[in-house]
């Protein structure tokens, strides 16, 4: 039989307790001896993101609530830091875990946008596919497939957008795959053409 501050609780070797705090626990087994143990219960704040704070190279991972939490970036090392420097980057996944090691928050950062469509019909809007902020990234490499998996344009200055032709003739409306390289990094998508 288990006791807790005088309250008969679990015939089990297992006891609940719902609030934090500091808790006598008395323990009688089957012959009647007694154990006393005293314990504290603490709750332990789940971390939850709530975005992150960008100033050039430098990311601050914001969460919503305060605890003992300890940050990544990609699945790498944890630290108790917050800040981190993302240079050269194309998209950073931030985790944050509590003190006890369970990793319960999980948010991804683009430092670029790929659109998901663009029309190239000539009326002066989405015309061609561009990728903003690329040009913070020199030397990114675009490659562009059909549904066939056939490469119809790789792409070495992406300052210059995509503008839906293969072999100078218009693509027709459907979905088309990329895959973005960057150093030792490969994004890959799928973009939307309309006509």
């Amino acid at each position: 039989m288990v006791f807790i501050d005088g309250v008969v609780g679990e015939t089990t070797d297992r006891i609940s307790v719902d609030v934090a705090g500091i808790y006598t626990c008395e323990v009688t087994n089957l012959e009647g001896c007694t154990s006393t143990a005293i314990f504290q219960v603490e709750y332990i704040e789940t971390p939850i993101i709530a975005g992150v704070e960008v100033n050039n190279d430098e990311l601050n991972i914001i969460t919503e609530n305060t605890g003992d939490f300890q940050y990544s970036i990609n699945g790498l090392d944890y630290y108790n830091s917050s800040i981190f420097n993302i240079s050269g980057l194309l998209q950073v996944n931030v985790r944050v875990k509590d003190r006890t090691g369970c990793e319960v928050s999980f948010f991804t950062y683009n430092r670029i946008k790929i659109p998901q469509f663009f029309t190239p019909n000539d009326d002066g809007y989405h015309d061609t596919w561009d990728i903003y902020n690329i040009d913070s990234f020199p030397g990114a490499r675009l490659e562009i497939f059909d549904r066939h998996g056939k490469l119809l344009k790789q792409i070495n200055n992406l300052v210059v957008g995509w503008d839906g032709m293969y072999d100078n003739q218009p693509l027709p409306s459907s979905d088309y795959w990329y895959k973005l390289h960057y150093n030792n990094q490969v994004l890959t998508g799928h973009v939307t053409l309309k006509r």
